[in-house]
C-alpha cells in the first residue's frame, strides 16, 4: 500500500509535465489483437492520443481506495482540466469500496472469447466498470513497442501485478484484461527481463499462482494466462527498427535468468498436471492453441518437464484431438489452427529420444496405433500444412517401428499416399525430406505387404515417379544426394519383376534410369 501511494503522487505529478498533445499514435482495433505482426512499425507522425490521456487510464486501472486520493490531487494541481480542445475525460468520483469476491464455480468454466469481450462489462460486475474500460484502452496501447515502453516508465506492470495477485477481490474480466496486457508487454525484452525481476513481487510466480487459481479456470483468463507464460518462455530479441526507438541491450545472462524464472514457474507439476488436464477437457480453440504453442516453447527448453508432461497423458491426449479432427463431418470444422498446433506438438514428440524411450517402457503407448490414426486424418484432410506435418510426424515413427509402421500407413487403402503424393510439387523442404524417408520405408518392407497392396503400391508410385524425382532433386544437396541415389535404385529394384506386366511402370523405370545415368 506504501509503494501505492507513492505511485499515485507520482501519476499526479507528471501529469503536471506532460505536454497537452504527446506522441502517442492511432489506436488499433479494440478487438485486443493479441501481439503486433511481424515488420509492425509505429509511424511517429500519427498523434491522435494524448499522453496524459494515457497516464489517467493507468489512475483509473488502480485500485479504487488509491483513486480517490490520485482523484483529489488532480483535480487541484493539474493545469489540463478544463483547457479548450482537451477531450480527456475526467477521473471518476467515486468512493472507496469493500469488494465481494465474486461467485466462482469450482469445475472449468471454459468460455469463448467472443462472449467474454463482445458481450457487456457490465455482467462482469458494474463496480470495476470504468477500471475495464481504462484497461482495455491500455490493452491496445500495448501492443505497440513505443507505447508499451511508456506505459512500463510509469508502473504499469506494478499495477498489474498488484491486481492480479488478487484473483478473489477481482472479475474474470478486469483479470483477463491485467494478464492480456502483460502478455503484450512482455515482447519487449527489457520490460520482460524488468518485471521478471521485481523488487516487490516475481510475476512469474504471481501468474503461477494465478494459473491455479479458481480465476485461472475461467478460459478468457487462463487465454491470456498461456499466452503470458509464452512471451516470458520464449524471448528472441529482433533487430530494431529505424522508425521505432529501440530498447536497451539486454544481456543473454539476464534473458537467461528470465527464461527460467518462467519455466521454473509453469514446469511444476501441478501447473504441467493442470495444463493436461485442460488440453484433455477444453473445447475452446483460442485456448487450445495458446496451450499448443506454450508447451512447444516448453519442451523446447526443458526436456524433464516433457518427460513429466508424457507421463501425466500429454500424448493421448493429442492424439484424442487428432481423432477428434477425423471424425469431423469435414476437418475444416476442427479449427485448422488448432489441429496445426496440435499436429506439431505430436511431430515434436516423434523427433524426441525421450518419447521412445517413453513409449518402450509404457505398455499403453502403441506407435502403430498412432500411425494409424494419423493416416486416418490423412483421408480427411488435403490442407497443406496439414498433410505435411502429419506425413513428418508418420515417417518419424516409421523410422523407429518400420515394418508395422509401413503397414498402418497402406492398411485400408493407398488414399493417404496419393493425398500426400497430390499437393506435389511443393516449395516445402520438410514435406520432401519426410516423403523421401516415408517412400524409402514403404519400399524396403513393401515385401511383407500382400501383393494385391504391393501392385497397387507400384501404379501409384510409377504414376508419381517423375514429379517425386524432380522435387527431390530441386531441394537436394550434396548429402542428400546420395539418399536420393539410394532411393532411386531401390524404386528400380522392385519395379524390375513388374516392367514386363506394366507398361506404366516400364515407362517410368526407363525414365529412372535415365535420371541416374
Amino acid at each position: 500500500p506504501k509503494d501505492f501511494c507513492l505511485i499515485t503522487h507520482l501519476y499526479c505529478r507528471v501529469l503536471v509535465k506532460v505536454p497537452a498533445i504527446g506522441t502517442g499514435i492511432r489506436m488499433p482495433d479494440t478487438s485486443h489483437n493479441p501481439l503486433p505482426p511481424p515488420g509492425f512499425e509505429a509511424s511517429s507522425d500519427e498523434s491522435i492520443i494524448d499522453r496524459s490521456h494515457i497516464i489517467r487510464s493507468i489512475i483509473r486501472l488502480l485500485p479504487a481506495e488509491y483513486q480517490q486520493e490520485a482523484q483529489q490531487d488532480q483535480l487541484s494541481s493539474h493545469p489540463l482540466e478544463g483547457r479548450s480542445g482537451n477531450s480527456t475525460p475526467n477521473v471518476r468520483e467515486s468512493p472507496a469500496r469493500v469488494r465481494e469476491s465474486p461467485a466462482r464455480s469450482p469445475a472449468f468454466r471454459f468460455r469463448t472469447p467472443q462472449s467474454s469481450r463482445d458481450g457487456d462489462d457490465e455482467d462482469e460486475g458494474a463496480e470495476e466498470r470504468e477500471q475495464i474500460e481504462a484497461g482495455k484502452l491500455l490493452w491496445d496501447l500495448s501492443v505497440l513497442p513505443v507505447q508499451a515502453e511508456f506505459l512500463a516508465k510509469h508502473h504499469l506492470p506494478d499495477v498489474l501485478v498488484y491486481i492480479i495477485s488478487r484473483p478473489d477481490e477481482h472479475t474474470d474480466r478486469l483479470l483477463e484484461v491485467c494478464v492480456g496486457i502483460l502478455a503484450n508487454m512482455l515482447s519487449d525484452a527489457k520490460i520482460c527481463a524488468k518485471m521478471t525481476r521485481h523488487k516487490h513481487q516475481s510475476l512469474p510466480q504471481t501468474a503461477g499462482g494465478l494459473l491455479l487459481s479458481p480465476a485461472g479456470l475461467h478460459s478468457s483468463v487462463l487465454t491470456e494466462l498461456l499466452r503470458l507464460f509464452s512471451a516470458g518462455i520464449c524471448y528472441e530479441p529482433e533487430p530494431p527498427s529505424p522508425s521505432v526507438r529501440s530498447p536497451e541491450r539486454v544481456s543473454e545472462e539476464s534473458l537467461r535468468t528470465t527464461t527460467n524464472a518462467w519455466i521454473t514457474t509453469i514446469a511444476r507439476d501441478e501447473a504441467l498436471e493442470h495444463l493436461v488436464y485442460v488440453l484433455r477437457n477444453s473445447l475452446n480453440d483460442s485456448l487450445l492453441v495458446n496451450l499448443c504453442t506454450l508447451l512447444s516453447h516448453l519442451f523446447g527448453r526443458s526436456p524433464d518437464a516433457f518427460k513429466r508432461s508424457l507421463r501425466l497423458g500429454l500424448f493421448d491426449a493429442l492424439l484424442e484431438h487428432v481423432r477428434a479432427a477425423r471424425q469431423e463431418d469435414t476437418p475444416a470444422s476442427k479449427s485448422e489452427k488448432l489441429l496445426d498446433a496440435v499436429l506439431k506438438l505430436v511431430e515434436l514428440c516423434s523427433t524426441r529420444d525421450e518419447f521412445f524411450a517413453f513409449g518402450a517402457e509404457t505398455p499403453g503407448v502403441d506407435l502403430v496405433a498412432s500411425v494409424k490414426d494419423l493416416t486416418a486424418l490423412l483421408r480427411s484432410t488435403d490442407i497443406p500444412n496439414i498433410v505435411t506435418t502429419t506425413l513428418i510426424a508418420i515417417s518419424n515413427f516409421t523410422e523407429e517401428q518400420p515394418a508395422p509402421s509401413v503397414a498402418a500407413f497402406v492398411d485400408a487403402d493407398l488414399e493417404p499416399l496419393k493425398t500426400v503424393l497430390s499437393i506435389l510439387p511443393t516449395d516445402d523442404s520438410y514435406l520432401i525430406t519426410g516423403l523421401l524417408t516415408l517412400l524409402t520405408e514403404l519400399l524396403r518392407h513393401i515385401d511383407s505387404l500382400p501383393p494385391a497392396v504391393q501392385t497397387d503400391v507400384f501404379a501409384v508410385l510409377a504414376g508419381n515417379a517423375r514429379v517425386v524425382v524432380e522435387q527431390l532433386n530441386e531441394y537436394s544437396d550434396q548429402q542428400e544426394a546420395a539418399a536420393i541415389g539410394q532411393f532411386i535404385e531401390l524404386l528400380l529394384q522392385k519395379f524390375a519383376p513388374h516392367e514386363a506386366t506394366s507398361a506404366d511402370i516400364a515407362s517410368a523405370a526407363e525414365y529412372l534410369r535415365d535420371m541416374l545415368s
